[in-house]
């Protein structure tokens, strides 16, 4: 079972109710994790948790979290009995591969009861709080039921890459609970744990190509290569309505760039391009024919 949230700030409310609940243990895995008054409701709530025995992993990114946090935080949430990692960690700007090898996951699993994942990070910006580049728009998924198992999966590979170390039976963790619903709901992932398989890509050829009525993507980020563009042109021309919703205001000026010099062939091909003008749109959603979201 599902629960859509359109905005970060629905996302995290639920969230915090969810994480004030957790009885055994919270596995919490974000790109960004940044000071600011979201952080501090959620490292509250960690630490609260953590001294009433509660087992709490946060794995974070050391690219995302430059300048946001200092540089030996894990230190001072392990000192709170938080078990903290970090991904990657680089020298500053040591080369272009270290700060694009990167984890971009948002996973968040309490008792492998609940779990819940999206494009949002721990930061201001995503509740519109300080949000330099106007209303900042994204979305979130609350999972109950088998699912939730997955994104334990999932969390436990990119841990025992970011700590070099293989723990062995997580079986205690990876919870089998059915629920009544309507859907059925697949998590996957890309990273360094299936590299160089690319199933987010595949996912989206596959819909593209399967498409009868249409696909409709968000994206802050039209990079794509030539294979996918024609996927998406074919599509388009072959009746299917074809539309991708990205920012007007960018948070990096050469994406900005980027994406629109991607514009001029979909658009000749029957793609519909729109841009999202209150703000920055960093949601990366895609619903097709009433079937697949």
């Amino acid at each position: 079972a599902a629960r859509y949230f359109p905005l970060g700030e629905a996302y995290f409310d639920s969230l915090a109710d969810d994480l004030e609940k957790a009885e055994r243990f919270i596995l919490m895995e974000y790109f960004i994790v940044a000071e600011g008054e979201l952080w501090s409701r959620l490292h509250d709530i960690l630490r609260r948790k953590a001294a009433q025995g509660v087992e709490v992993r946060l794995l974070y990114d050391d690219v995302g979290c430059f300048f946001k946090i200092p540089d030996d935080y894990y230190k001072t949430l392990r000192d709170e009995g938080i078990q903290a990692a970090v991904f990657g960690p680089a020298h500053r700007f040591v080369s272009s591969f270290y700060l694009n090898y990167r984890n971009h996951q948002k996973i968040v699993v309490i008792d492998g009861q609940v779990g819940y994942t999206g494009g949002v990070n721990a930061a201001d910006e995503y509740i519109n709080v300080n949000s330099r580049l106007g209303h900042w728009k994204d979305v979130g998924i609350r999972l109950e039921g088998s699912a939730v198992r997955s994104l334990s999966v999932i969390f436990f590979q990119m841990w025992n890459i970011a700590t070099r170390n293989q723990e062995g039976d997580y079986s205690d963790y990876l919870i089998e609970k059915p629920v009544e619903a309507k859907g059925y709901f697949q998590p996957y992932a890309d990273g360094p744990y299936n590299n160089p398989k690319n199933p987010a890509l595949d996912l989206i050829r596959q819909a593209a190509g399967g498409a009868r009525q249409y696909l409709w993507l968000t994206t802050p980020y039209l990079v794509i290569d030539q294979e996918l563009s024609s996927t998406l042109c074919l599509a388009a021309r072959g009746g299917v309505d074809v539309r991708i919703c990205t920012p007007a205001i960018c948070d990096h000026w050469y994406v900005g760039l980027v994406n629109r010099h991607n514009y001029r062939h979909l658009v000749k091909n029957g793609v519909q391009i729109y841009e999202y003008t209150p703000g920055f749109i960093h949601a990366k959603s895609m619903v097709s024919d009433d079937k697949c979201a």
